[in-house]
């Protein structure tokens, strides 16, 4: 800034064979005193072209990213997020927008961006009056104001997109090339498959039903068995979704061996064994939920699927006492499948 001692440094990353910029910002001051951003963007883009038409995704719990495009006219059109935490559960952080007409597989010209933030976000779309765009994406200053002091620098999340002049199919390419690369955990190794037997028994299953499943699994060449939700309590057996989280003893009519017994199942078929869980959810119709009621933040509400009621953070491990001595007791777990859903309640 020729008037203040603030600094804003805009930098652009390219990674060529991938066809993909990173761009983010960092901002500095030499100011006495620490100086208050309110908004950061992480990239802003420009363009100039006859039309416009954004594709955006949106969704809820089981009916996820619904996919609309639109036409861009005069004005903004923004797609942001204030939820905190699982920010991205209504709309997705990321955006397609192709020039000049419809997106189409294998031709026209299209743009991806997406943010690398977890947490709020917001990208800004303007049509001037001459038509041209600007495309504004980064952390949502809704209630982000961040105290910089002097010297000190503050750095914006990565904004990452893509161009492509052979539609959206080549530039959906050149993201999951450079995420392959650079940043999946090996990226570009042999991956691991997995049959998880939820579709196929949802709570109706028994020991003989998921040994005859992980027999299908070695036949499929499949290379782990993950035995989902059900398997739990006793009083209130989990046979549907409003009873029995908490209680975390395996359901002694399924599995009378225990879950040992399945992993030992696995482990001589040659196949890996995992597990799903979720250890911050407690049902009101529960053992658990009447003996510690005192723990629990707030009274229970009413949920897509479950009757739910949260354990305040701090007395988490008392939950967690049963599960975990059935978990450490075993040595053939391989992948542990854990719901959370902790954003329902702040």
């Amino acid at each position: 800034d020729d008037k203040y001692p603030v600094t804003v440094k805009l930098h652009y990353v390219a990674y060529q064979k991938e066809n993909l910029i990173k761009t983010f910002t960092e901002i500095s001051h030499r100011e006495k005193k620490p100086v208050q951003l309110h908004k950061y963007a992480s990239s802003m883009l420009h363009l100039n072209r006859a039309n416009y038409f954004l594709t955006e995704f949106s969704g809820d719990w089981a009916s996820e990213a619904h996919v609309k495009e639109q036409p861009l006219e005069f004005g903004k059109k923004t797609i942001d997020t204030k939820l905190g935490a699982r920010a991205n559960m209504f709309c997705s952080p990321f955006f397609q927008l192709a020039l000049d007409g419809k997106s189409e597989e294998n031709q026209g010209e299209v743009l991806v961006g997406t943010l690398g933030w977890t947490g709020n976000f917001s990208f800004v779309f303007e049509v001037d009056n001459k038509n041209e765009l600007r495309v504004i994406s980064g952390i949502n200053p809704y209630a982000s104001e961040y105290s910089l002091k002097p010297n000190e620098i503050f750095r914006t999340p990565d904004f990452y997109f893509t161009y492509s002049f052979t539609g959206k199919g080549q530039a959906s390419r050149n993201f999951h090339d450079w995420a392959r690369k650079y940043q999946v955990k090996d990226g570009n190794q042999t991956r691991m498959t997995l049959l998880n037997n939820w579709e196929a028994t949802y709570f109706d299953f028994d020991e003989a039903k998921l040994v005859k499943l992980m027999d299908d699994a070695v036949e499929l060449g499949v290379d782990m068995f993950l035995l989902d939700d059900g398997w739990f309590a006793n009083k209130y057996p989990r046979s549907g979704d409003h009873q029995g989280l908490g209680d975390w003893d395996e359901t002694a009519d399924k599995l009378p061996h225990g879950i040992g017994y399945l992993t030992e199942a696995a482990k001589k078929k040659g196949i890996k064994f995992g597990i799903w869980i979720e250890p911050e959810m407690v049902n009101p119709k529960s053992e658990l939920y009447p003996k510690m009621i005192e723990l629990f933040s707030r009274k229970p509400i009413e949920f897509p699927i479950d009757d739910l009621s949260h354990l305040t953070p701090i007395h988490i491990d008392d939950d967690i006492s049963s599960l975990s001595a059935i978990l450490l007791n075993e040595d053939y777990y391989h992948f542990l499948k854990i719901s959370l859903f902790f954003y329902c309640f702040y």
